[in-house]
């Protein structure tokens, strides 16, 4: 990889340098960018407006930058340094634009979407397996995070109340204490249950069943006496909110799985998965149904609530009336 300074390339504000201002230019890519890793093949996306690591090689160190614009044609970005505490710790100033080149950027930090899919497969697999403690798997809803765990525990021959149990909804902080101390190794899927997130006593309990220490063990005092368990099974959280709705408590205390999508990673997923979506089984041709998403990635910007299920609705329209009027008309509705 080479040295910033052999490719021309400025560097940030640090300690005691000082840098020019980037020249303005008008070739910037305000879009996702995909690039292909000339080692592994392995396809990545950079996006404007996103935090990468950075590697400054002059000190060998990696830090935290702001995406802001793309050049495909030079295979650089202008990036500002992030207002982050590992930043400040290596002496950077936050908020300065300088370019640097893609090869400086740690893509591997943002994957495109669909390798963040196969990421979750393989992990929320591995998990149910007993070879994670716990998944905590956030996105939008209606992009697929239900459909790929019910597919693997499918794949696995696994039975609801036999090999795992599932809860979606409310669920208060006695009843998941109450569950969980019924099956201390059982496998537990939470899906769509963020009120457990808003309510202090459960999201204690949860921290006890996350610990990370060797064992894991949950107390619930009362008046009427105490109660305790040690957990050793297994945990999967599938909710819609994102990072910044959790505490770092259970931020760190379980993998994280990523997958909300820009407007350009949706139609990307949709575009993957569009030959198993039919509006409930009746086959609707690859050409018309191409056109459709054609429709969606058109005004995917414009569009409230862009997800599968918006598909599913448009092609629902499309498969009893075949007007793409009709179609155009739903999709803006909705």
């Amino acid at each position: 990889m080479p040295k910033l300074a052999d490719v021309g390339i400025s560097s940030p504000t640090k300690r005691k340098k000082t840098v020019a201002a980037p020249k303005k230019t008008s070739r910037g890519v305000q879009k996702p960018v995909e690039l292909v890793s000339p080692t592994t093949g392995e396809k990545f996306l950079v996006i404007p407006n996103t935090v990468l690591a950075w590697n400054d090689e002059t000190d060998n160190v990696f830090v935290d930058v702001n995406v802001h614009a793309v050049f495909k044609k030079d295979l650089k970005a202008t990036v500002s340094i992030a207002n982050s505490s590992n930043a400040r710790h290596y002496g950077y100033k936050p908020g300065e634009k300088f370019k640097v080149s893609f090869d400086t950027l740690d893509v591997r930090m943002n994957p495109g979407i669909n390798q963040r899919f196969d990421y979750y497969e393989s992990m929320v697999e591995t998990t149910f397996k007993g070879g994670y403690p716990s998944l905590l798997v956030i996105g939008e809803g209606g992009l697929g995070k239900s459909h790929t765990y019910e597919m693997i525990l499918e794949k696995l021959g696994y039975e609801r109340e036999v090999n795992y149990e599932v809860f979606k909804g409310h669920i208060s902080a006695v009843a998941l204490f109450s569950k969980l101390a019924a099956r201390p190794d059982g496998l537990f899927i939470f899906d769509d249950t963020d009120s457990i997130w808003a309510d202090k006593s459960a999201e204690n309990i949860i921290k006890g069943v996350l610990d990370t220490k060797k064992r894991r063990v949950v107390d619930w005092e009362t008046k009427a006496g105490s109660k305790s368990f040690e957990f050793t099974g297994q945990i999967v959280f599938v909710s819609n909110y994102n990072r910044t709705q959790f505490s770092s408590a259970i931020l760190s205390r379980t993998i994280l799985i990523d997958l909300y999508m820009t407007p350009e990673e949706k139609i990307q997923r949709l575009r993957y998965i569009l030959h198993n979506i039919d509006y409930e089984g009746d086959p609707i041709p690859r050409a018309k149904k191409e056109e459709i998403l054609g429709i969606l990635e058109k005004y995917r910007n414009s569009i409230y609530n862009l997800n599968a299920r918006t598909l599913l609705k448009a092609l629902k329209v499309y498969a009893k009336s075949g007007d793409l009027g009709q179609v155009k008309y739903q999709i803006f509705n909705s």
